[in-house]
């Protein structure tokens, strides 16, 4: 399946058509600044007809709210191959496919022996949209290439006109009030961490706290990534307005946002092993696991 492309002069505000009509186009990627490779491109997305989530309660489903068997990945990887199409070489990073968000929480259906907590809030832990066309902005070749999958010509006529919507109004009120986990409960993990290290069980450990900003209306997701590009510009920006999740994130200042009345904000950490032995058979049954994950560390 081919793709077909419109380029259009100077690089255009993703932001205004995300924010004015976000149920045409759910997810936005963008970039404060230039100069690099990972920076080059901002890409709208705009909305198909396939969909699939992966609940808190550890059920998939579908667009149309049917339960899918099996895990997320495998049923991710049956719909992807159902509509998989041929890898174009034209320098641009996106022809049509999927926009794909993945909780750390997933980690659970990958190794089942982790002892994870519960995922709280209506927030699935990851969801897939199919995604027919999208506008890239190029901030080196200073353009902006409209692009759609063969049979959705339709989108570049769409996507040109969206283009020139002005940025509408978006206010941020103020939070009402704003929580943030036990100072203690962050100390006592940095004194587990240090632990961890001397003992050689990991290499690198990321630890987060969280703030709650509690909101009387729930902010748009594009409010916040206007907000967030404003007062603090990163270099990988993105926000998502699908009926499986809303939410903007900054990096690498790390830290994301979910555009709900109780907005958290918290530092995302990087994976990393997360398996100690306790006695000695343990550890022995478990010998080749650590070798493939943890180097030699030393402290």
């Amino acid at each position: 399946m081919a793709s077909v492309t419109r380029i259009l002069p100077g690089r255009r505000d993703l932001l205004a058509p995300a924010a004015s009509y976000p149920q045409r186009y759910p997810a936005l990627l963008a970039s404060a600044v230039t100069g690099t490779p990972q920076s080059r491109f901002d890409i709208l997305f705009a909305a198909g007809s396939a969909s699939l989530a992966l609940g808190a309660d550890g059920t998939v489903r579908d667009g149309q709210g049917i339960v899918v068997p099996g895990g997320f990945l495998d049923a991710l990887d049956a719909i992807w191959s159902a509509h998989r199409r041929d890898r174009i070489e034209d320098g641009l990073p996106f022809h049509g496919g999927w926009f794909v968000y993945l909780g750390y929480e997933l980690v659970g259906q990958i190794e089942p022996s982790l002892r994870l907590p519960g995922s709280t809030g209506a927030m699935p832990v990851a969801f897939a949209l199919r995604i027919p066309a999208a506008a890239i902005v190029d901030h080196v070749g200073d353009r902006t290439v409209l692009v759609a999958e063969e049979g959705g010509e339709h989108w570049l006529d769409t996507l040109a006109a969206d283009l020139n919507t002005p940025m509408p109004e978006l206010p941020l009120a103020a939070p009402r009030g704003i929580d943030e986990d036990d100072p203690q409960h962050f100390l006592a993990g940095v004194r587990r961490i240090h632990e961890h290290l001397c003992n050689g069980d990991v290499f690198q450990v990321n630890l987060s706290r969280r703030w709650t900003a509690h909101y009387a209306e729930p902010p748009s997701p594009a409010s916040l990534m206007r907000s967030l590009r404003a007062a603090n510009p990163a270099p990988f920006a993105a926000c998502c307005n699908s009926r499986d999740g809303r939410w903007s994130v900054h990096r690498p200042s790390a830290w994301w946002s979910r555009a709900t009345a109780c907005c958290r904000r918290a530092r995302l950490p990087a994976p990393g092993p997360a398996w100690r032995a306790t006695t000695t058979s343990s550890a022995s049954a478990n010998s080749p696991r650590i070798r493939r994950s943890v180097p030699s560390t030393s402290c």
